[in-house]
């Protein structure tokens, strides 16, 4: 078996991910965040399923209101995955949830991103960097029936990761978790494979190789990375 790539533990609530720790599983509600009762009930089939840390999507204010309740009665820790709006964080962050996810393609703005990690860091709550193939900053444009070849689209996910991560970094923040997806799994794994390489002052602009290269970095010292699951009640670990 191939031994596992070393990494700093980040504690989500009571999981710990990373480092000699166990692999969990992590899934998400499909339910409206809204509503508070179908939410819960969501969780409570995760948990059956031996999910053990759930992220919830906060696209309006009216969500991140609810994330009160729900973190309440939840059994297991939160993840709050903001879209657009950066306030939201915020309000997530004093309802008490235990994780946020930013995607770097969605919250560009520095200075939002810098606000979002100092309230983070005082409640030191991690910060999950999660990049999407689908909404990268930047993103080279697609024609009809055309994508850019993997090796951009690689890069350009490598870059989104980077930048955040250093945003994070300049604010001595290190409670920070790293997540590569895109919709193709050769993608994805040569994104993931590519952000673990890199050296934390280096952005490749080429597909990783084959294999790791004798003495390489990690992607970045304290980044730590996390098993997801499908966005449904069934706890599948793709990765």
């Amino acid at each position: 078996m191939r031994p596992r790539r070393k990494s700093v533990p980040v504690r989500v609530g009571n999981v710990v991910i990373g480092g000699a720790a166990e692999i969990v599983v992590q899934s998400m509600t499909k339910a409206d965040t809204r509503d508070v009762k179908a939410t819960l009930n969501e969780i409570a089939r995760l948990k059956d399923a031996n999910c053990r840390i759930v992220r919830i999507a906060v696209p309006t204010k009216e969500a991140a209101l609810a994330m009160v309740e729900i973190k309440k009665a939840s059994p297991l820790p939160i993840i709050a995955d903001i879209h657009y709006d950066a306030p939201l964080a915020l309000m997530a962050l004093v309802a008490g949830v235990d994780g946020l996810r930013l995607n770097p393609g969605n919250i560009k703005d520095p200075e939002k991103v810098k606000e979002i990690t100092r309230r983070a860091k005082e409640r030191e709550v991690p910060i999950r960097i999660g990049v999407n193939a689908g909404s990268l900053p930047g993103r080279p444009k697609e024609g009809a029936g055309v994508r850019p070849p993997t090796e951009e689209v690689v890069a350009a996910m490598v870059n989104a990761a980077l930048g955040h991560i250093h945003i994070l970094e300049s604010l001595d923040f290190n409670l920070i978790k790293v997540s590569m997806k895109a919709s193709d799994p050769p993608t994805m794994i040569a994104a993931n494979r590519a952000c673990t390489w890199v050296s934390p002052r280096q952005v490749r602009r080429a597909p990783a190789p084959s294999r790791a290269p004798s003495g390489s970095a990690s992607c970045w010292r304290r980044a730590s990375a996390t098993p997801f699951a499908s966005r449904s009640p069934a706890t599948r670990s793709t990765r």
